[in-house]
Order: C-alpha cells, then structure tokens, then sequence
C-alpha cells in the first residue's frame, strides 16, 4: 500500500521519461556540436575558396552526388580548357617550342577556337 508522496504519479513519472530524453538529446547535441570544426575561408575571387571546400567534400565524405557530378561536369572542363589556353599564350609568349609538332597543330586549333568563341 502507498502512502501519500511516497510514489511517482503517472504524470510525474511521464515528465521524468520526457526529461531524460530532452537531457540525452541536448547531451548527444553538444557532443556534436563540439566535434564539429569551423573554417573562414579568406580569399580574392577566383582564388580557390570554393575548390577547397569541393575539396574537402570529395576527401572527408563520400564524394559527390550523381546530380552534383553532372552540374559541376562543365565547370571542370571550362577550367580545364582556360588553363589549358593558359599555358599556350604563354608558350608563345615565352618562345618555348613543343617537343611534338603534333601539339603545335593542337595548341593552333585551341587558339583558333578561343579567338572564335570569343567574337
């Protein structure tokens, strides 16, 4: 037999579940919280903050999406090309002669097509 204030009403024990669950979750989230680190990426435009972050995404998770891979797809090949176009002008410019007449005829045609999409 009980006697009064000796036991947990219904209530009572039902806030106490709740506490202890809202206690675990808040403990859980400040773990969380702690372990995350926070980076402040500093930089002029085009200097590569943005490819850090690209970066750390394919290193630190599992990479990119199938849809992201498809969005960035163009992007890659755009700056691929433009170093690319890059290191032609300053071949030229330089006077540094191919190894392979080959490329002489690619790098023309890179030229070409530079000078064509930008008309």
């Amino acid at each position: 037999m009980l006697k009064m204030g000796c036991g947990l009403s219904k209530d009572n024990a039902e806030a106490g579940k709740i506490s202890r669950d809202i206690d675990r979750q808040i403990k859980t989230e400040t773990k969380a919280f702690q372990e995350q680190i926070k980076l402040l990426l500093l930089g002029a435009g085009e200097s590569g903050k943005s490819t850090i972050v690209k970066q750390m995404v394919i290193i630190h998770k599992n990479g990119f999406s199938e849809e992201e891979v498809y969005k960035f797809r163009p992007i890659v090949f755009g700056n691929v090309l433009q170093c690319m176009l890059s290191m032609v002008v300053a071949m030229n410019k330089l006077g540094i002669q191919y190894e392979d007449k080959e490329r002489e005829n690619d790098a023309g045609k890179l030229l070409a097509a530079a000078a064509a999409n930008t008309e």
